[in-house]
């Protein structure tokens, strides 16, 4: 294991035990707050390359009204092709 130090005026010091528990919980903290912004940048990442609410609305009244599906799978391929490309963190 790496011995922790500081410098002090110059020398080279190693940490108290007060101080290496502080590191600790501050490199916990930063692991914490580095796995939560991977679970928002793979929402974010997924919602720029989604089609826009618009596209999605038409294709699907044109799925219900019209009879014409080919819109509404379209979507539902790039979907899902968007999802494997930024999949959720574990």
């Amino acid at each position: 294991m790496t011995k922790l130090t500081k410098v002090q005026n110059g020398v080279v010091m190693p940490l108290s035990a007060e101080e290496i528990i502080d590191f600790n919980e501050r490199e916990a903290l930063h692991l914490v707050e580095q796995a939560a912004l991977a679970l928002v940048a793979y929402k974010e990442k997924r919602r720029q390359e989604y089609p826009s609410l618009d596209a999605v609305i038409v294709a699907m009244m044109e799925d219900q009204l019209e009879g014409r599906p080919e819109a509404l799978l379209e979507i539902k391929g790039l979907r899902a092709a968007i999802k494997l490309k930024y999949p959720k963190p574990a």
